[in-house]
């Protein structure tokens, strides 16, 4: 496979998943073997939000000013795609958090429980 789209970048761009694979995807190639759903996976995140997968232009009704929105991959393993829909679901799991704080004990083979291998959970608040 052979990396994709490098275009100049700004130079205060941070890095993402894709810079990595560009730069190094073809000597991992070269030493190990990928199973063809990997392929599409970093086919995807390759080509996330280029020209490749076509986009469309948006145009300000004040200024017209013009900008450029390509089109995500909407793999479920893109780092692109995926952050928006992580954000929301750590956002609801957040509001679902009681207003208390908490940590978590774990002790594997506890006496409290009833299995071999069960874990035990103590919740208790922390001191303030």
């Amino acid at each position: 496979m052979n990396p994709i789209n490098n275009y100049p970048q700004p130079a205060n761009r941070q890095v993402e998943v894709a810079d990595i694979l560009r730069c190094h995807i073809g000597d991992y190639l070269k030493k190990y073997n990928m199973p063809p759903e990997h392929y599409r996976v970093v086919y995807d995140i390759l080509n996330c939000r280029t020209a490749y997968l076509g986009g469309h232009v948006e145009m300000c009704d004040q200024c017209a000013a013009e900008r450029i929105l390509y089109n995500s991959c909407r793999n479920r393993h893109c780092p692109k795609c995926q952050t928006i829909t992580k954000q929301r679901w750590l956002s609801a799991r957040q509001a679902e958090l009681l207003p208390v704080n908490y940590f978590l004990e774990f002790s594997k083979n506890s006496s409290l429980t009833n299995c071999d291998y069960g874990i035990f959970i103590a919740m208790q608040p922390l001191g303030d």
